[in-house]
């Protein structure tokens, strides 16, 4: 029998990469520090996390950009200025924190102005009123725009609201009453759709504080005003209402026991319970990350 010459190929190892999209390459607003410098960073995200969070040391950005300590400061200084990054200091023994926004529609942008409205809007193009109407019309919802007549007196509701109003009515509304016509989401929706019953099923003794937070979240949910005033600063409507329907009924069990645990005085109850919320999928993020700090994990 003759002989047969095994080969065996041995495979290297798995070289790590940073994915770079050309319309990034492609913008005009950036220059050559800030698009090296915005590699460095992405290159230390962790991407299985879905936050955009990276900490790397100002040394280690210096090392990988070939760039001196104090261009790299100052690169970073202008990219939180226009908004691409953000700097949250972590503490004096610890690196800063670097949250980076990435999205699709800010490398189309050709102006710092339209870039900083889509990074504020969560990666969507902020919509005109009529657009706005559209989208929700595709959604199955009816929109009736009414305007306050000169004759007319205004409501409680149209003084709170700009002359130009939306009344969205939900698919499922059957409500005749004119005052809950704006209702998107019944309480019965928003009470399956994060497991109401399981919750008070495994919390008894949170059912006041999980009826609160059921409360805000119908508010929310069925606001129609343009924008959300989240932790002092004003959101678009259809963001927060994006972001707080990908919640978890554990997201808010934590957002309470975070709530109980603060110890200052709050004035607005239910706009500080609300921002919690808004930030809870992140702030768990930060807590298991400065729980492993403390662990030695990192």
């Amino acid at each position: 029998m003759a002989e047969k010459n095994i080969t065996v190929e041995l495979a290297g190892p798995e070289r790590k990469y940073v994915r770079t999209f050309l319309d990034f390459l492609d913008n005009t607003f950036l220059t050559a520090d800030e698009q090296m410098v915005f590699i460095v960073l992405k290159s230390y995200v962790d991407f299985s996390a879905d936050s955009g969070e990276a900490f790397p040391g100002i040394h280690t950005i210096c090392k990988r950009s070939k760039l001196s300590e104090s261009s790299v400061r100052r690169t970073i200084n202008s990219l939180v200025k226009k908004g691409i990054v953000k700097k949250v200091r972590r503490g004096l023994t610890k690196t800063n924190l670097y949250i980076l926004a990435d999205y699709p529609a800010m490398w189309g942008c050709d102006d710092l102005g339209s870039l900083k409205e889509i990074v504020k809007n969560q990666g969507m193009v902020p919509l005109t009123p009529e657009e706005h109407i559209a989208e929700l019309e595709k959604m199955g919802y009816k929109v009736e725009i009414k305007e306050k007549g000169p004759d007319t007196e205004p409501t409680k509701e149209q003084n709170q609201a700009p002359d130009n109003f939306y009344n969205v009515s939900g698919r499922k509304n059957t409500i005749n009453d004119p005052e809950s016509q704006a209702e998107r989401y019944t309480m019965e929706d928003i009470r399956a759709l994060f497991e109401y019953s399981g919750l008070i099923i495994r919390y008894p003794e949170k059912q006041t504080d999980i009826d609160i937070v059921f409360d805000i979240l119908y508010d929310t949910l069925n606001c129609t005003k343009k924008s959300v005033r989240i932790g002092g600063e004003d959101r678009p409507c259809v963001a927060v209402i994006s972001k707080i329907m990908k919640l978890q009924p554990d997201d808010l069990i934590y957002s309470i026991d975070r709530f109980h645990g603060q110890t200052d005085r709050i004035r607005n109850v239910r706009s500080y319970l609300l921002a919690i919320l808004y930030n809870s999928r992140e702030q768990q993020h930060l807590d298991l990350m400065n729980l492993g700090h403390h662990n030695g994990d990192f």
